[in-house]
């Protein structure tokens, strides 16, 4: 008698110890590892976060703008046009004149034309041989540019495009049936595009 309690009693233990393996596996099924969640938890915070910058797309009459005022900031530093009481200096027997308090140095110059040209152009419009510091204050050698390319019947097509570039081909006349093209480019610089291309060709 004693025996058959003996073997009831472990075919119970049997049974129990099924029951708890069976629970247990069930549980792992419905809910994943506590272990794979830090883990996800952890990689997503080592991602790093990516800084994206939306550069607007430059349409062709955003591009006309730029150009024709790219133009006359180019011509008002070469030709004047700053109004009375800049004063007349000389440099090597050659005139130069004064710019106004706003734009009385290199660095302000320099500003004023980044506001239209990217920062290499800047530098490049600003070439000693036409600007100099005379009496600590930036003068400019004046200049007379004569152009006679007819802007307004110019025909133009979109050449290159990228994200933060763009080139425009235009197809420009002027009297007597010349014909000239003219490349002019632009990139997206700090926050805004800029003019690429001397501007002495916008003339």
């Amino acid at each position: 008698m004693k025996t058959i309690k003996k073997i009831v009693f472990l075919i119970l233990v049997v049974l129990l110890a099924f029951s708890l393996v069976a629970c247990l596996s069930n549980n792992e099924k419905a809910n994943p590892s506590n272990n794979n969640n830090v883990e996800n938890t952890n990689t997503e915070a080592k991602k790093p976060q990516e800084s994206t910058v939306n550069i607007p797309v430059l349409t062709d009459v955003e591009a006309e703008q730029l150009e024709i005022e790219t133009a006359n900031r180019f011509m008002k530093i070469t030709s004047g046009g700053f109004g009375p009481g800049r004063g007349v200096t000389k440099a090597n027997d050659e005139l130069f004149f004064y710019f106004p308090e706003e734009l009385n140095s290199v660095e302000k110059l320099q500003v004023y034309l980044e506001e239209v040209l990217t920062t290499e152009m800047a530098k490049e419009v600003i070439d000693p041989e036409y600007y100099k510091i005379i009496n600590g204050k930036l003068a400019f050698k004046l200049r007379d540019y004569e152009s006679f390319r007819e802007w307004d019947r110019a025909t133009y097509k979109v050449t290159y495009e990228k994200e933060d570039k763009k080139t425009y081909e235009y197809t420009v006349p002027s009297p007597g049936g010349k014909i000239e093209t003219i490349t002019i480019e632009f990139k997206y610089e700090r926050d805004g595009w800029r003019v690429a291309t001397h501007p002495e060709k916008l003339l």
